[in-house]
């Protein structure tokens, strides 16, 4: 390979070599990797690599990157803390580690950014807080006339390394440490795309936050201001969409090829890197020890009568009562509670002081179908277990698609989600679940069992109702809520399973079998909705007949709401044709909407030449029910 020269790299991202040296240096020499592989498809030679004043490009370091996780088995991003932990044990000179022995321990902490950037080389540290016990710094650009530098991807994970053994250079015997990355600056996606190789095709960011293979794994947040220090952000956050948000939170672990990619809890894509270092005395003091002195101090201890033992013991099983109580009121409250005014209380923040405040959500709403009549031989306590049953496998979509339930109505959900796809795929799991182990549900003969649901996306206001002292409840309310119930209801007039308004239609971007049903106004209300069933979850053969005669329902439907009534029946006729066909060949093979229309053309068939009728004519079919 030649060796390449110093090139402007002004508007690429850069990583430094020094950086570079050490960590091939440790895939060598602690992971057995030959120099040869880590060097495989860089633009540049080893020999380039070993002048530390040098850089290398954001692609050979992904490259770089890349070959040790294809020649290591298990290996991972996080992994890079043992790189940093090796090249603090390697590089170091002498004079800083003498330092480390005659300096107080609070003073070298102060100084950790001076011996990350002697080892790490491209990177700076400031210190945003400290006191005694703590310390905390801020990841910050290095002060040089490049932009955009790398760092090698994960540099911010290779920088923990160093930090954590530097933590460990003070006396052990004296202190304990410990040091955490807080929030991370690095891009999840470009972690999952430039370091594990995944395909950008199996992983996207939506309005509620990135998936990963279809499933939500981290929501978007929006970080608080640390305790310490109210200038930066702290570790904490409230979920919200991705316009407000200036971080990602991994609700659950991501295992990608047997290796812990994520772990739930992990902070990303913050605006920059926080690391802690906490510390702390031992039970003696922090100076080093003789044997002499350290027997002295351990007689003393001993000489503790058994009454102060027995009262440690006491109180020590009374703080483990009082955190068992703590954790069971707590469990009980999750469940009770919304998860996002319950992720509230735990940030420490007062739910009754939440202010109404506008938000753009999408709202779905179920309901069995003919609950009243299927239970009414039931009493009501083998009623209250049937819709326990049923809630446990019903509420699951929603939760896994990163929705939250906002109240149990009878037999009825309704849930909220900040993105439309994710609740159109909630409800056609739901629609699954049924058809798959909806029966088992059952405990009395009825027959299957079927669910409704309707959804809608509109600009709600979010808010409590009620007062305090007697009874609150966070909940939305507006047009847009009223819509999502009464769309629900309609899936029993069209004999559909989930029917969308329009508003939700032009929001999807997931690849979804919609059919138009009808333009229409529900009772109480005149502004006409477009309104459309999402057929993905019913029978295959009813949705290969519906995909198959498509082209003419359109057609039929758009004759009919242009007034010109006879073209649009001789067309349904037509389907209505082709059905009975097709019912011949597949008995559950049904369209309800071919006998919708007919019968409304047959009522309208006298208009037909009346000019004065079809003056007014819009083909907004008005629904008089609830």
């Amino acid at each position: 390979m030649p060796k390449t020269k110093e090139r402007n790299m002004v508007n690429e991202q850069r990583s430094s070599c020094m950086s570079a040296l050490n960590l091939i240096y440790y895939f060598n020499k602690h992971q057995d990797v030959p120099v040869e592989k880590l060097m495989e498809g860089l633009s540049v030679d080893f020999d380039y690599i070993d002048n530390i004043s040098n850089w290398i490009s954001g692609a050979d370091s992904a490259r770089l990157f890349s070959n040790a996780v294809k020649n290591i088995k298990g290996f991972s991003h996080t992994d890079w803390i043992n790189a940093g932990n090796m090249a603090y044990k390697g590089k170091t000179s002498g004079y800083f580690k003498m330092l480390f022995i005659l300096l107080p321990i609070g003073d070298i902490y102060m100084n950790v950014p001076k011996y990350v950037k002697h080892i790490a080389g491209a990177v700076d540290y400031e210190i945003i807080s400290s006191r005694p016990g703590t310390i905390t710094y801020k990841r910050v650009i290095s002060n040089h006339d490049l932009k955009g530098e790398n760092t090698l991807g994960c540099e911010c994970s290779y920088n923990l390394g160093i930090i954590k053994a530097i933590a460990g250079a003070k006396d052990e015997i004296a202190y304990s440490s410990e040091a955490a990355h807080e929030i991370c600056s690095m891009k999840a996606d470009k972690i999952l795309s430039n370091y594990y190789g995944m395909n950008k095709n199996n992983f996207s960011y939506r309005d509620s936050g990135l998936y990963i293979n279809g499933l939500l794994y981290a929501r978007y947040i929006k970080l608080n201001p640390g305790e310490d220090n109210p200038e930066y952000f702290g570790r904490t956050g409230d979920y919200c969409g991705a316009g407000e948000s200036n971080a990602l939170l991994f609700i659950k672990d991501y295992m990608l090829d047997g290796m812990m990619a994520f772990s739930a809890g992990d902070v990303y894509n913050a605006p920059y890197c926080v690391f802690r270092i906490n510390y702390k005395k031992k039970f003696f003091v922090a100076e080093r020890l003789n044997n002499r002195k350290m027997i002295l101090f351990l007689e003393q201890q001993l000489k503790m009568t058994e009454e102060k033992f027995r009262q440690a013991i006491t109180v020590k099983q009374e703080l483990q009562n009082s955190m068992k109580e703590i954790v069971r009121r707590d469990e009980i409250i999750s469940v009770y509670m919304r998860d996002s005014i319950y992720q509230e209380i735990k940030a420490g923040k007062n739910p009754l002081e939440f202010k109404p405040q506008k938000k753009s959500l999408s709202i779905m709403f179920t309901d069995i179908r003919n609950f009243a009549t299927m239970t009414e031989e039931l009493d009501p306590i083998a009623i209250t277990e049937f819709l326990n049953s049923y809630f446990f496998k019903i509420n699951q979509p929603v939760i896994n698609n990163g929705g939250e339930i906002d109240k149990l109505i009878g037999d009825g959900v309704m849930a909220l989600f900040t993105d439309c796809n994710s609740a159109v795929t909630a409800a056609l799991q739901m629609q699954r679940i049924l058809k798959t182990e909806g029966g088992s549900l059952l405990t009395w003969d009825w027959g299957e069992l079927k669910a409704g649901a309707g959804i809608n996306f509109d600009e709600v206001v979010e808010g409590n109702l009620g007062t305090a002292g007697t009874k609150m409840d966070r909940t939305i309310i507006g047009d847009g809520v009223n819509l999502a119930s009464r769309l629900e209801s309609l899936t029993k007039y069209y004999h559909t399973d989930v029917i969308i308004s329009d508003f939700v239609r032009e929001e999807l971007t997931g690849d979804f079998k919609l059919r138009y049903l009808d333009t229409i106004t529900v009772k109480g209300k005149s502004r006409p909705s477009a309104i459309y069933e999402v057929i993905d979850e019913q029978d295959p053969g009813v949705v290969e007949f519906k995909l198959e005669t498509l082209k003419n329902y359109k057609k039929a439907v758009s004759f009919y709401q242009s007034g010109d009534f006879k073209s649009s029946m001789a067309l349904f006729t037509d389907l209505n044709s082709r059905l009975a066909d097709a019912i011949q060949t597949d008995s559950s093979i049904n369209d309800p909407m071919i006998d919708i229309y007919i019968k409304r053309l047959l009522e309208l068939d006298r208009y037909g030449d009346d000019e004065s009728f079809l003056s007014y004519w819009d083909g907004v079919f008005r629904h008089a029910d609830k």
